[in-house]
């Protein structure tokens, strides 16, 4: 008879830097399963998505707000994010939206983090610096197509990075994302500077010191495709006009969050203000001479953060990587030598090897508990506990008609679209650059129940008030006082009819 040895199966306990590399991921995906939809124009970008899946037509003019109706819009700035939000609402419904932001949200940390260990930097420091800048993007990684944009910046860095590095060349990915990524969200144009500034970069070094610089010529090409494939979009070249229009608007500028300036006061800012910190002391004591592109890349986009408050995810997309090299080549030898010698014995090993096991099963079964649909069974909640409490989502669902016209909060004005709509249209959502600036003086009179209030209600045939308890109280006060009738009310919102 013959016999058949069967390989012995070796089980290799779990080491801490298995540890090291799961804990962000895992906390990335839970904290992102546990967040709930929390940004107003989420729903407004599928209703647009509802309409381009039926109609197979990118929708050109609103429908949404009763002040602008029918005015042109540019929705096609972002009309395949918007369709596939669509498709993932339709297919899986509010569990699978949650999900898509904890997808999308941890791909980004996994890219950062495989990018920064893979330099040799120690795995610690660089689970660490990442988690900094998680703890910075974690506000911005809610569900809307601005997440996929992130996504697209951070894939465009590690290409141009890796080449730049002289490792693998597949910089003829960009032009192939570009074209998605133009269809997907208007940030495209963070990935166009981004291309500029490794391209000065790569040119600067060549001339610098041609002996050491990567040659830029493929860089000058696949640049240039890049840029070449950016009509190919339903606007063709005329997808720029959404960028001019939200960068220039007034309203914007003055009362949107996201267009003001990024001040150190702001709890949001201080992962920014450390990591930039950080990497300026790192460049004093690092034996790695800086890259010319990676200098100008942090340098730029600081700016911008600080400019902008809905510009620091790109900069931490930057900052994780480059950062954790810089720290990682500060000379540390007498500390790496004595932490060399300190080993433990294989006792110690073997221990440490079933703590390890233990503390990562802890870690997946977090992550598989975090799953939207898991834990809406273990809980017994319905799938609308997923929807942030700010919004008036209990007096919609108990609203006994379908109003024509509604006055609201702009961020309920996305809400109430996707809840309503046919045929509720909305005073304002959002878009702050679709309404004329007559019409927001008019909001302002309005919300504010200023002289004249309830004759511009009536001008603008308004039938419904959805208000906020916390920020209309005044509003609230002076239509019922003149006769409006609640017809429904929680802690969060009152609905009142003329």
């Amino acid at each position: 008879m013959f016999k058949i040895s069967l390989p012995k199966l070796q089980i290799i306990p779990p080491t801490i830097e298995h540890i090291w590399f799961i804990l962000p991921l895992a906390i990335s995906f839970i904290a992102l399963n546990m967040t709930p939809l929390k940004e107003g124009d989420l729903w407004w970008h599928i209703k647009v998505g509802e309409q381009a899946f039926r109609t197979m037509q990118v929708p050109r003019f609103d429908e949404f707000t009763f002040t602008a109706f029918q005015s042109a819009y540019l929705f096609s700035h972002s009309w395949l994010s918007d369709v596939l939000l669509y498709v993932i609402y339709q297919v899986s419904g509010l569990p699978g939206l949650v999900l898509c932001q904890a997808i999308v949200g941890t791909a980004i940390i996994a890219l950062l983090l495989r990018e920064s260990v893979r330099r040799g930097t120690a795995s610690s420091l660089a689970v660490t610096l990442v988690l900094i800048c998680w703890v910075g993007y974690y506000p911005y990684s809610s569900t809307r197509p601005q997440n996929f944009s992130f996504l697209f910046f951070c894939i465009f860095f590690l290409l141009c990075r890796d080449y730049l590095a002289g490792k693998k060349n597949r910089l003829w990915l960009l032009p192939v994302l570009m074209i998605a990524w133009v269809n997907f969200h208007g940030a495209w144009v963070t990935g166009v500077i981004l291309l500029g500034i490794c391209l000065g970069g790569a040119l600067l070094e060549d001339w610098w010191s041609p002996d050491l610089a990567i040659s830029p010529r493929p860089l000058i090409i696949w640049t240039l495709v890049t840029l070449l494939v950016l009509p190919l979009n339903p606007e063709g070249l005329a997808v720029y006009r959404s960028l001019l229009a939200a960068g220039s608007n007034p309203i914007n500028q003055q009362f949107v969050s996201e267009w003001q300036p990024l001040v150190i006061t702001n709890i949001v800012s201080w992962p920014f203000f450390g990591l930039l910190g950080l990497w300026i002391c790192g460049l004093a004591y690092t034996a790695r001479r800086p890259r010319i592109y990676e200098l100008l890349l942090m340098l730029v986009f600081a700016v911008f953060a600080l400019r902008y408050l809905r510009m620091p995810p790109f900069f931490f997309i930057l900052a994780a990587p480059i950062v954790v090299e810089t720290i990682g080549n500060i000379q540390w030898d007498k500390l790496r030598n004595r932490l060399g010698n300190a080993r433990g014995s294989s006792e110690d090993v073997r221990s440490m090897g079933v703590f390890n096991g233990v503390f990562l099963a802890i870690l997946l079964f977090g992550m598989v508990g975090s799953i939207p649909w898991i834990r809406l069974s273990l809980s017994g909640k319905s799938s609308s506990s997923l929807i942030s409490p700010y919004f008036p989502v209990e007096v919609v669902n108990k609203l006994p008609y379908r109003p024509e016209r509604v006055f609201s909060l702009p961020e309920w004005g996305g809400y109430i679209t996707w809840s309503l709509h046919p045929p509720t249209t909305v005073f304002a959502d959002g878009r702050v650059e679709l309404l004329p600036t007559e019409a927001w003086d008019d909001y302002l009179t309005i919300a504010t129940a200023n002289t004249g209030w309830e004759e511009l209600l009536e001008q603008y045939q308004v039938d419904t008030l959805i208000l906020s308890k916390a920020r209309q109280g005044a509003l609230i006060a002076a239509a019922q006082k003149n006769g409006w009738r609640n017809i429904v009310e929680d802690d969060v919102a009152v609905i009142l009819m003329r």
